[in-house]
């Protein structure tokens, strides 16, 4: 929404929504967004962002991987990257998630306020969009910052692909080495 002269009360009303939307979602509070500046730009900066967000996927993996394929990872899994325990109500969530949900899709997650995923969205996950930038600027619907609302884009399988293209690479160089099942000790 970046743009030198944005000064009609419906432009200003789409720049007070987004404002109003990254924190409704969790993703800023009010003290983190900055005032908008002579450009327009909404200017977020969070702090302390941790990354041990990734460890519930790398244990779900695991698990995927033993049960599927009978890949055993090393029993320092859980101790050398441990799901942190305010991560664990989050982990649990997930973890029901895949029991009761035949197929995902981002409706399920995107655009939901719960205070569960604010909490992760705030604290875990990385958010950046520059509006003055050609490949990292926000999508909104019918291409449209002042009447549209904010849309993710969803590539389709690249995480199923990249998952599954790790699966068998590590299941092949088990079977090189050994006909035993491979112990990854780095994990």
């Amino acid at each position: 929404i970046d743009s030198i002269g944005w000064n009609s009360e419906e432009k200003k009303e789409a720049i007070r929504r987004e404002r109003k939307w990254l924190i409704e979602q969790g993703w800023y509070t009010t003290d983190e967004l900055e005032e908008t500046n002579f450009w327009n730009e909404v200017i977020g900066n969070r702090k302390s962002i941790r990354n041990t967000y990734s460890r519930i996927p790398l244990h779900l993996m695991a698990k995927f991987a033993n049960k599927e394929t009978g890949l055993e990872f090393s029993k320092n899994l859980n101790k050398k990257y441990p799901v942190p325990d305010d991560l664990k109500e989050v982990e649990t969530k997930i973890i029901d998630y895949i029991a009761n949900v035949e197929q995902s899709k981002p409706s399920d997650w995107f655009n939901k306020v719960d205070p569960i995923l604010k909490k992760l969205r705030h604290d875990f996950l990385h958010f950046s969009a520059f509006y003055g930038s050609v490949s990292n600027k926000p999508q909104f619907s019918n291409n449209n910052p002042i009447n549209g609302r904010r849309k993710r884009i969803i590539q389709n399988g690249l995480v199923t692909y990249y998952f599954q293209y790790i699966l068998d690479f590590h299941i092949s160089l088990a079977s090189f080495f050994t006909r035993e099942t491979l112990p990854y000790e780095q994990f």
